[in-house]
This record gives structure tokens, sequence and C-alpha cells, in this order.
């Protein structure tokens, strides 16, 4: 018998442009290198960090927990094998 396990899948990151004030410690924790600075300016006058690798994402969840400022939010969607 083989047992799978079942995982979401991340479907988009969003950085909240009102609450990150451009500390970039998403950019810098992240292991697999999801997030990059953008020239979009929030409203701390920073540059905000996109998810533009959100393929590569791993659902670590480390960009969530190690945000100061709880400004960035994992949309999960369905599942997929594990």
């Amino acid at each position: 018998m083989v047992i799978t396990r079942r995982k979401s899948v991340v479907v988009r990151i969003d950085v909240d442009k009102y609450l990150c004030k451009g500390c970039y410690i998403c950019v810098d924790k992240c292991p697999t290198k999801v997030f990059e600075v953008s020239n979009i300016v929030g409203d701390y006058g920073a540059f905000l960090p996109v998810a533009k690798y959100v393929d590569r994402c791993v659902d670590c969840g480390i960009c969530e927990l190690y945000c100061p400022d709880y400004a960035i939010t994992i949309i999960r969607g369905g599942e997929s094998e594990a």
C-alpha cells in the first residue's frame, strides 16, 4: 500500500502596499528566492518586494512568519501530489 500526502498549491503571494515598510526580510529569508525588489513605491516610500517567481515557492511560510508588519499573505489553492 502506497500512502501519498497531498499539499496545497501556492497560487499567489500578496504584499500589502499599505503595511509593507520595505525591510526586505522576505527577500533575504526566502530559501528559493521567490521575492525581488520592484520599482513600485509603497505607502512608506520604500520600493516594495514582489513575488516574481511564485512557481519556485515551496510553501514554507517563512515570508509570512518573518514579516514584522504582517504584510505578506500566501494564497493557497487546490491540492497537488507531494
